[in-house]
């Protein structure tokens, strides 16, 4: 390594990235940390680094009209995080950071990336807690992100798999003339739990039980006497 670059932007912190959590940054600054005080520690007679480097925030600028933050540091671009991230973690021009506080503003900016993405499908319909860790997992979330998020998701009640079990009983019901056993089944494939599912299945009354037991009948019927009219009519010709 050239003396010149030890304890300089470069060997701190290496190629710059647009997003935090892709934690290049920070194993390019725990690189440059241990280069630059083998070093040190090689010039001081051999003696243990035992020497930590740190880099400023020297400018925060806002990504456009977005709620993300470019941070820059020592005067070079670092990364972005959320708004939230942002206030939550006190970023501010001018605070001192070490290679320990950028790996948790990394696992922090991927929690809260993690949120973000669940609660945007979340504004599409309802899902339950499986959907929505399964999907954060699809979009390459780490798991310890991706169950915060969903933690912070039931938490806030965005997620609510009971609720969601009893809506979609009722209206499966009432609406499709789904039986229970079907019904079951679906909530099942969904990841709810049995506990949920029998509550849920123990709100449909025995009336509407007996009126989609009825509907199903019909359906049959008609599946069945439809052929049998078409061939009297043939026979009649």
């Amino acid at each position: 390594m050239d003396r010149r670059e030890c304890g300089g932007p470069r060997a701190r912190f290496g190629a710059e990235k647009s997003r935090i959590g892709d934690k290049a940054v920070v194993a390019s600054h725990a690189e440059g940390n241990r280069a630059c005080g083998d070093r040190r520690g090689r010039a001081e007679g051999g003696e243990e680094p035992g020497f930590k480097m740190t880099a400023v925030i020297t400018s925060i600028e806002r990504r456009d009209n977005t709620p993300r933050y470019r941070i820059y540091l020592d005067g070079r671009f670092a990364f972005e995080v959320q708004e939230d991230v942002l206030i939550r973690l006190r970023l501010r021009k001018g605070r001192m950071l070490d290679a320990a506080e950028i790996a948790a503003i990394a696992e922090e900016e991927e929690r809260e990336r993690a949120y973000v993405e669940a609660v945007k499908w979340l504004g599409a319909k309802a899902r339950t807690s499986r959907e929505i860790l399964e999907r954060l997992r699809r979009r390459g979330f780490a798991e310890a992100a991706a169950r915060a998020a969903l933690e912070r998701l039931e938490r806030e009640r965005y997620i609510d798999d009971a609720a969601f079990a009893e809506r979609w009983a009722l209206e499966r019901a009432h609406v499709r003339k789904k039986g229970k056993r079907l019904i079951a089944q679906e909530l099942g494939a969904k990841g709810v739990a049995p506990a949920h599912i029998r509550a849920a299945l123990g709100r449909i009354g025995e009336d509407e039980e007996w009126e989609t037991a009825l509907a199903l009948a019909r359906r049959q019927w008609r599946s069945v006497a439809a052929p049998a009219e078409a061939a009297r009519q043939m026979r009649r010709i």
